[in-house]
């Protein structure tokens, strides 16, 4: 091998030695650099969108607030269900019930896969202002700005006593 080195011209030496260097740091760069530098810049934009979405539930959390603190101001009308006060709440509001499931008298388990999240607040304010019907577990999953998709659990004053 040092014959054969040795057997070529200066100029091809001095190439040989200098690939004989950039091509270790090209290896380097490229299975080792440029893939961290991926990972990297992917977690900052995952950074970036869970910052968006802390920011979007910090405001609504102040909404979300000022609603738990209200008061019901009317009661439910003479012989209306607590079904059917759900399903006219949700369309006055247009908000499409997509699975409502009764677990007994007073409570009911709710899928809602997309609304807008305005709505569905004014929804669940207006069940619990004006029927006594509130959420007792919530799961929301934000679907894109402004949207969400839900499972809740809605059960009567008299129920959660």
């Amino acid at each position: 091998m040092i014959d054969w080195i040795n057997s070529l011209a200066p100029r091809e030496r001095w190439m040989l030695a200098f690939a004989g260097m950039v091509a270790p740091a090209l290896l380097l760069w490229a299975l080792w650099w440029a893939p961290l530098h991926d990972r990297i810049n992917a977690t900052r934009e995952r950074i970036v969108t869970a910052e968006e979405d802390l920011r979007w539930m910090r405001t609504q959390a102040g909404r979300a607030a000022a609603l738990r603190g209200t008061q019901r101001t009317t009661a439910a009308p003479a012989g209306t269900g607590f079904l059917t006060a759900i399903e006219r709440a949700s369309k006055d509001n247009g908000v499409q019930l997509n699975q409502v499931r009764p677990n007994g008298a007073g409570s009911a388990q709710i899928r809602i896969d997309q609304a807008p999240f305005e709505q569905v607040v004014r929804w669940l304010d207006q069940l619990e202002r004006g029927q006594g019907i509130r959420p007792e577990r919530v799961v929301i999953d934000r679907l894109e700005p402004g949207q969400v998709s839900l499972q809740l659990s809605l059960t009567t004053d008299s129920q959660s006593n």
